[in-house]
């Protein structure tokens, strides 16, 4: 659902600046069905971009499929799985960052899991009180220059996930690790944040002082979790 929505919310921005009006979010009753709201977006009190996923899209959850069809759809970015056991489930933290379509920037932080020990990669949408306390900055790093720009702040806030996009376009031809993102998890337990951690770590992160001129670092402050991530990319 992420991919559809992304693509579609960068077209439908694209055109309504082309034509200097904001398009209208179609009329979807509360908790019904609608494909008309996969074009759903958001502005928030900052002039930033988010998704607007309805309590339906939980249904659709991740598949590691769905990140291989970036190049068809003008998807640009890098992402990371953090995947981890805890309470009888499987959850996998999913981060994303780059081009969205030809002309936005941006950033996502999903919370997914799935029953312990079910094969495959689909995992499913955390429920309303599985939901995690996320937030994010993005910042975007001229690698020539070595200016970084300040794009937007994003949470934090209980969700399942996370979005943020600003028009916009990388300096040089395809260059994810253009984008930085500077994020805080809130974990409900200290159970769940040191399983993270242990995972997070795995993944190539150091524990250090994150912040945006210190990549691929974390560190732990009460119950959440801080990090600052450029370079590294998992493969789609």
């Amino acid at each position: 659902m992420r991919w559809i929505i992304s693509l579609f919310t960068t077209f439908f921005i694209f055109i309504g600046n082309l034509l200097g009006f904001s398009l209208p979010k179609p009329p979807v009753p509360p908790d019904e069905f609608n494909p008309l709201t996969l074009l759903t977006y958001k502005m928030d009190e900052n002039g930033i971009f988010y998704v607007e996923h309805p309590r339906w899209g939980e249904d659709f959850g991740t598949y590691h499929i769905y990140d291989l069809s970036n190049p068809v759809i003008q998807l640009v970015y890098g992402t990371v799985r953090v995947k981890f056991s805890y309470d009888s489930k499987d959850w996998m933290v999913q981060m994303w960052k780059g081009r969205y379509g030809l002309v936005m920037l941006g950033g996502e932080i999903g919370v997914y899991n799935k029953p312990a020990g079910q094969t495959g990669e689909r995992y499913y949408s955390a429920l309303p009180e599985e939901e995690l306390i996320v937030g994010m900055d993005v910042y975007q790093h001229n690698l020539k220059t070595g200016e970084k720009t300040y794009l937007f702040t994003r949470g934090p806030q209980s969700d399942w996930w996370l979005t943020g996009f600003v028009p916009g376009s990388f300096y040089e031809y395809n260059k994810k690790s253009e984008i930085i993102m500077a994020a805080e998890i809130q974990f409900p337990n200290a159970e769940m944040l040191q399983a993270f951690e242990t995972a997070f770590a795995e993944a190539g992160f150091t524990q250090g002082s994150p912040g945006r001129d210190t990549p691929e670092t974390y560190e732990v402050s009460g119950s959440s979790l801080k990090f600052c991530w450029q370079y590294l990319d998992q493969e789609a």
